[in-house]
């Protein structure tokens, strides 16, 4: 395709994008809605729809036009491996000693995103590179393919040359165990060959994604598909049709190419490492502008592939039914400050590629909001309506979906090593393990070229800085409900919540499911109003809108795993604070007439709780059972004193170790049905009787 007839198919495909977002088309909501999850590798958002005129990504372009792009996404770790084990966990790198994979390395308890899916019903498939190693995570997918390719052998896992030449595929060992220092000859940086698409690692993962495509469309089972493409990760082996749409003359050197950076970054030995480029010193000029034209290349030959399965998704119309996330795992230099390669805490690496597409909600435009690829998995889990695990340390984004400029996190957070960075709205803060500070201000300083840490104009904003680097993640969160996952709403909304006879309400044991045993039970309409990891403070600033205005009879009210969270002080409500909000949970239910349920908080088991949680805290009140009697103690004086009905889970669910699940907090299936049983006795009583409790019949 000549670079006119492109331009005329991003034209097309803008038209086809716009119309696509109009309200009237748009899908109802389906139970239980698909996943496409697609991975592309080393992807710097330096494309069409992130505003680059120069490297064309129609398919992508159109994806981003249809949902939301997220203009400043940024990576926990600017490294595949433990960038796509955080993704894939939910946890943060540091949380898991920055590991390179899942399996054997991550608490007892942990259940990956995919795994989430799985146990849910979902038939989870993973094509090319989702994990850095096939087999990784075996027990979370139905079907995995691993047949991408082949030259590199047992190489063939995070790495894929893509090499068709077999001078290159001879040598393409050396450059993997770096043995062109040793003098040995090593494969190329680029590889130029009139080669089909079908016949590349890329072309391949499209067409097996497609052929999944077709046989959920046939099967109607829901699906958690995984497409995981390895360009335009080095080497640059896109087919010549790809180069051709690129003036390599034409290319431009960042403007910073021969500025040195403001700190320490490493070698890019990565690239060292390949025959054609030098073993020290600086890019030449010529080679520079192969690589940049050879990664502009590989960046539209990938958009192609994207473009395959998402028009097969289309053309199946399982685009109305199916939510798709497409991620990169890091970004990538091309020459900025004279680096190339990937893993340093400054802006370029750690900032990266992504979008989101939901059918049922209208496109809402680019958000300029600070989010972090760790939010993936609560944004699915909510979406989907699953049961996101307690210990996820991200956030979801889909409050944003429904307004792209609301307030939102503070910060994003980044490391590689020991070496730590933080990024706000303004300023980039770098801290190395010698000590060494590096400030930038992206208001005037963009492209990192003026390190501020010594300037004393700036003294007052560096200590500002290390006190929130200090301070991490949780302190950085969006105010209020949003700060935590939700997995049991449906949709951003600001609709009044539909009336209900009963509301549930609560944190993530909520969420797991004992509301629709309840309402099976007692054959009555049941809300679920929990929100993962919320305590009772967070709950208090949504009582309104999820409780109060359904008018419900009787609200079941189940807070406190969360509340007792010693080890974290910023989530940690003192007891006293806990007992006060639970009385004004019980005084605003009964302004409207709901006769509130107050519970105990369930048991925990030891174990597993604390392969997430520091236990010396617990230790300094005599133990975890301990501090748990004291919050349950709390929850019996607010129903004596407010004279309201209990449930004290705490102890007859000990009774009962068959309602725990293996991560030691949340419900089993089983202990579903148990919560409901033990709940519904007390709500059927305030059922029977409510008539008389309601404010305009006393």
């Amino acid at each position: 395709m000549r670079p006119a007839v492109l331009t005329a198919s991003i034209l097309l495909l803008f038209a086809l994008s716009v119309r696509a977002a109009e309200p009237a088309d748009l899908p109802a909501r389906p139970d239980k809605p698909n996943v496409l999850f697609i991975a592309v590798d080393d992807l710097r958002p330096d494309f069409g729809c992130y505003g680059s005129a120069e490297v064309r990504s129609p398919h992508m372009d159109r994806l981003a036009a249809e949902g939301l792009l997220f203009r400043r996404a940024y990576c926990q770790y600017p490294l595949c491996m433990p960038s796509r084990a955080s993704v894939l966990s939910g946890y943060r790198p540091e949380s898991i000693n920055n590991t390179p994979r899942v399996s054997g390395r991550v608490p007892g308890g942990t259940v990956t995103l995919p795994q989430l899916f799985r146990n849910a019903g979902y038939t989870t498939v993973s094509v090319g590179k989702v994990y850095h190693e096939n087999d990784d995570n075996p027990a979370a997918w139905v079907r995995r393919h691993t047949d991408t390719f082949a030259a590199e052998g047992k190489w063939c896992n995070g790495y894929c040359s893509g090499y068709q030449l077999q001078a290159n595929r001879d040598t393409v060992q050396n450059y993997l165990q770096g043995k062109r220092r040793q003098g040995l000859p090593a494969s190329p940086i680029a590889e130029i060959t009139d080669t089909p698409d079908d016949r590349t690692p890329d072309g391949l993962i499209a067409r097996l994604a497609v052929e999944e495509l077709r046989r959920f469309k046939q099967s109607g089972e829901p699906f958690f598909l995984a497409a995981g493409f390895y360009r335009p990760h080095m080497p640059l082996t896109a087919p010549r049709k790809y180069w051709d749409l690129y003036d390599r003359s034409r290319i431009e050197l960042p403007a910073n190419f021969l500025r040195p950076p403001g700190g320490p970054r490493g070698d890019w030995d990565e690239v060292r490492r390949y025959g054609d480029c030098p073993l020290t010193g600086t890019m030449p000029v010529d080679k520079a502008r192969e690589i940049i034209h050879g990664y502009h290349a590989s960046v539209t030959f990938v958009d192609v592939q994207v473009g395959r399965v998402l028009d097969e998704l289309r053309r199946l119309a399982l685009d109305r039914s199916t939510v798709v996330v497409l991620w990169s795992d890091n970004s990538w230099r091309l020459g900025e400050h004279g680096l190339w390669s990937k893993p340093a805490c400054s802006e370029v690496p750690t900032r990266i590629a992504m979008m989101l597409k939901v059918p049922w909600l209208a496109a809402s435009g680019p958000t300029a909001a600070l989010v972090e690829l760790v939010d993936i998995y609560p944004t699915l889990a909510e979406l989907c309506r699953l049961p996101a695990p307690d210990y996820l340390e991200g956030t979801s984004m889909v409050p944003l979906l429904g307004d792209p400029k609301r307030p939102w996190k503070t910060a994003a957070f980044s490391r590689v090593g020991k070496a730590q960075t933080v990024r706000t709205d303004r300023f980039r803060l770098i801290r190395h393990p010698s000590g060494q500070l590096e400030l930038y201000d992206h208001r005037h300083d963009g492209a990192e070229d003026r390190n501020l840490a010594q300037d004393p104009a700036h003294a007052n904003t560096l200590k500002e800085l290390q006190v929130l680097l200090a301070a991490g993640w949780r302190a950085a969160r969006p105010p209020g409900p949003a700060a935590t996952p939700s997995p049991a709403a449906s949709q951003p909304s600001t609709r009044p919540a539909p009336a209900a006879g009963v509301v549930c309400f609560g944190d993530s044991i909520t969420v797991r499911g004992y509301p629709a045993e309840l309402a099976r039970l007692l054959n009555v309409p049941v809300a679920n109003a929990g929100v993962g990891g919320q305590t009772t403070a967070a709950a208090l600033r949504r009582i309104r809108k999820d409780v109060l205005d359904r008018k419900p009879r009787a609200v079941v009210i189940l807070f406190g795993t969360n509340d007792s969270r010693l080890a974290e002080p910023s989530v940690c409500v003192p007891v006293a604070k806990y007992q006060a909000n639970l009385e004004k949970m019980v005084d605003l239910c009964r302004s409207v007439g709901a006769s509130p349920v107050l519970c105990t908080i369930p048991p925990i088991a030891e174990q597993p709780y604390f392969t997430r949680h520091a236990r010396k805290p617990f230790e300094k009140v005599g133990g975890l059972a301990k501090a748990l009697d004291q919050y349950r103690a709390a929850v019996r004086a607010a129903a004596d004193d407010r004279k309201v009905p209990l449930v004290d889970l705490g102890a007859e669910l000990a009774k009962k170790p068959e309602w725990l699940s293996p991560d030691g907090v949340h419900p089993t299936k089983e202990g579903n049905a148990i919560i409901a049983r033990l709940v519904a006795p007390v709500v059927k009583a305030i059922l029977d009787g409510a008539a008389t409790t309601r404010p305009a019949e006393r």
